[in-house]
């Protein structure tokens, strides 16, 4: 929306926002320096630069990935018979949050191995203090005591390892025959493939959580044109705000097809009002070609400045530089232009104000 400011507040703002020591040209003036309460009242507001214009975009089949290390599988750790399913496909939980409760016999003799481990272990020390007494007044020999010693620390080593297989295995002492199982990161419950009631055996995948703040791109790409692709370049989707970068490619050429599959990373907004990805969607990408330079920007933030279409890059906090765009057509909203660089902050509020304030 355009700002109207008052002939006094203009004049302070001239008078207080400062300019490099060197004197400006008329071609090329020096960045705007400006205090936060002069940015603040001005309105100027800035959005980081990495849209390609949709123009120049070459448009191939994709398919929406769970990076393998951003996944988790919860499988059973002991044939048990599923009792509780606490959340279910789609849910979002968070790390440690309980999600299965399974009931086993193994778990019970697992249980009852270590009720008699924590006996042995019980009996095993006492049985040291009271040698240790004994070899104090005497009237034991040092060989006795040393026997006693080490079956102490043989029961309690047995005990410990019995305790820790049994919370490996998610069983709890206090609850026979039960194992809770958790979730091991903070995530979406992307497969659960069980019924309560169900029997499983050990080893059998129950749910599988997924971090899906960070996904993956596999785009089907003729091998002729997957050669000139580097990683780090620009990948777009359609309705979706973020802007993926290519990371790899696969080593294979699928024969039939003459393909390659171009892996690409892209972390979507949780919030975002437009379109969603979700692993296993098909979808179509689009891959910028080397060296187009072609980006979009928003049309509020293109002035015309003494014959020249040019747009204000913020460098620093309260620093902006006219910098000139060349544009090369519109598209709604935004402009697609060339003379920006990838990830630069373009003002897009509060440029008529700065433009004023120029010599």
């Amino acid at each position: 929306m355009p700002y109207r400011l008052s002939a006094g507040l203009l004049s302070g703002l001239l008078l207080a926002a400062t300019v490099a020591a060197q004197p400006a040209t008329p071609s090329d003036p020096e960045p705007l320096r400006l205090q936060p309460a002069q940015v603040q009242a001005l309105g100027v507001q800035t959005a980081r630069l990495e849209g390609v214009a949709e123009a120049t975009l070459r448009r191939y089949p994709a398919q929406v990935l769970v990076p393998v290390h951003r996944q988790r599988v919860l499988a059973a750790p002991l044939a048990a018979r599923v009792e509780q399913q606490a959340v279910a496909l789609g849910d979002t939980v968070r790390a440690g949050q309980p999600l299965l409760r399974l009931r086993s016999l193994q778990a019970q003799e697992l249980q009852r191995e270590l009720s008699q481990s924590a006996s042995q272990a019980d009996l095993a020390a006492r049985s040291r203090a009271r040698d240790e007494q004994l070899h104090a007044e005497g009237l034991i020999p040092a060989a006795r005591l040393d026997a006693s010693r080490a079956a102490d620390t043989q029961a309690r080593t047995l005990h410990e390892e019995r305790l820790r297989a049994l919370r490996l295995n998610g069983l709890r002492p206090e609850a026979p025959g039960e194992l809770s199982l958790a979730s091991p990161l903070a995530g979406v419950v992307i497969e659960a493939p069980l019924t309560v009631g169900q029997r499983v055996e050990a080893g059998d995948m129950l749910m599988r959580v997924a971090d899906l703040s960070t996904l993956w791109l596999e785009l089907t790409v003729p091998v002729a044109e997957a050669d000139a692709l580097r990683p780090g370049e620009a990948v777009q989707v359609e309705g979706v705000a973020a802007v993926g970068r290519v990371i790899g490619s696969a080593g294979v050429v699928d024969p039939a097809t003459q393909t390659l599959r171009v892996r690409a990373e892209i972390s979507p907004p949780a919030a975002a009002s437009g379109r969603r990805l979700r692993p296993g969607q098909l979808i179509e990408a689009g891959l910028a070609p080397r060296g187009t330079g072609l980006l979009t920007v928003d049309s509020a933030a293109v002035l015309r400045h003494r014959g020249r279409s040019v747009v204000f890059i913020e460098t620093a906090p309260g620093a902006y530089r006219l910098q000139p765009v060349t544009v090369q057509g519109g598209q709604g909203a935004r402009l697609a232009v060339t003379g920006l660089a990838p990830g630069s902050l373009v003002v897009v509020r509060g440029t008529a104000a700065l433009l004023a304030l120029l010599p």
